[in-house]
């Protein structure tokens, strides 16, 4: 890790706060880690907030004589908010500067604690480090919760920006490996979120319950011949998936049918290679037919507007994950509403997390599949912010 440092005598003037200076001139800051960049650091070139800002509109007390230290970064490095310094006292903001209203939120007390707590997510993430070895190989409701703890006791600000990282970070490890599938579920995590039948099967309702919220299982009776994936069988008798999961609803009137049944009346031409051993599940939002590869469980979007496949999850198993942890994430917002000044870092924090725990759902590189442009659903789904994933 390249670690930038500026000299006493090439500080900014306004940097008169002794430990901030310290930091910057001794101890260093990092170049760039998982979530932060400090560009402007290593590049001289730190400049106060009033001179980058160009919109005609009075800056509050304060913010324009704080200086652009850095920017928080997401998975491909692109930058979002600016990190802001106030060079009196020490304490680090952040400011969107193409904002017309701006203001600086609250990040951290002072650049150590911001790097602590930095440090410690970016230890979850790869495994590696105290912080990431203390909680190696720990998964389950229980895990979440002990990390969620963790991290609240690095956290000084209560800020979006910590919210994010203290209860949204830690739902990564909600599931272990799995059995001839990417993910082990914890038992009956998807009937605690989203309400589910007993014995129900894809068709079945409760006559209180419109069908939102409930889990559908599948009979082997119901799964077709073509589905030979026993894994994926399994999981989708025993574990299920939600009838209304946000992004994606089953298709209960056609459950369990493969592509060449469901399309039928098309000619053969419209349809993907392999038709006959694509097994329908639903679909995604965007008119897109949400399928699963029979032989290999990789779960696929058939897009109705080119008829091409493109790959969407690594199996049923991550699908799940992805819906629950959508939902998840949207009850945080119900409390915190993170989304109103947050929202980029949201997505950034789901793309790390989906990135890490099923890297098929955001990998672009093309799958060898007719019509597979690079082009990935979640990661297009949470960066738009009117697409209402989040």
């Amino acid at each position: 890790m390249q670690v930038v440092r500026v000299v006493q005598e090439e500080l900014h003037p306004l940097v008169v706060h002794g430990p901030t200076r310290a930091r910057l001139s001794g101890e260093g800051l990092p170049r760039q880690t998982a979530l932060l960049g400090f560009g402007p650091v290593a590049e001289g070139r730190m400049t106060t907030v009033a001179e980058q800002y160009e919109h005609a509109v009075k800056l509050p007390d304060g913010v324009g004589e704080m200086l652009v230290i850095g920017h928080l970064i997401d998975a491909d490095g692109e930058e979002l908010e600016e990190i802001v310094l106030d060079g009196r006292t020490g304490r680090v903001a952040l400011a969107d500067i193409e904002s017309r209203f701006l203001e600086a939120r609250p990040l951290a007390t002072d650049l150590d604690t911001l790097l602590r707590m930095a440090g410690a997510v970016e230890e979850l993430a790869s495994g590696a480090g105290e912080f990431g070895g203390r909680f190696a190989g720990q998964y389950g409701p229980e895990a979440v919760t002990r990390l969620t703890e963790a991290l609240r006791e690095v956290a000084d600000e209560d800020c979006d920006y910590w919210t994010i990282a203290t209860r949204i970070r830690p739902l990564a490890c909600i599931a272990g490996p799995g059995d001839g599938l990417r993910l082990q579920l914890p038992e009956g995590l998807l009937d605690a979120e989203f309400g589910a039948e007993s014995g129900a099967g894809p068709g079945a309702r409760s006559e209180a319950d419109s069908g939102v919220g409930e889990v559908a299982r599948f009979a082997d009776a119901d799964l077709p011949t073509a589905l030979t994936h026993e894994p994926t069988r399994r999981f989708l008798r025993d574990v299920g998936l939600p009838v209304d999961g946000g992004m994606f609803t089953l298709d209960e009137d056609r459950p369990a049918r493969t592509l060449a049944e469901v399309y039928a009346h098309q000619g053969k031409d419209l349809l993907p290679e392999r038709a006959d051993r694509l097994i329908c599940l639903g679909y995604l939002v965007e008119d897109i037919d949400l399928v699963v590869d029979g032989a290999t469980g990789l779960v696929l979007g058939r897009h109705v507007e080119d008829a091409g496949l493109r790959p969407v999850n690594a199996d049923v198993s991550t699908l799940a994950f992805t819906l629950w942890l959508l939902r998840r994430t949207r009850a945080v917002d119900a409390e915190h509403k993170v989304t109103d000044e947050s929202y980029a870092v949201l997505a950034a924090t789901l793309r790390e997390i989906l990135a890490e725990v099923d890297p098929v759902a955001c990998d672009h590189a093309a799958g060898g599949i007719r019509g597979d442009d690079g082009w990935r659903y979640w990661p297009e789904a949470l960066d738009e912010e009117a697409g209402g994933a989040l």
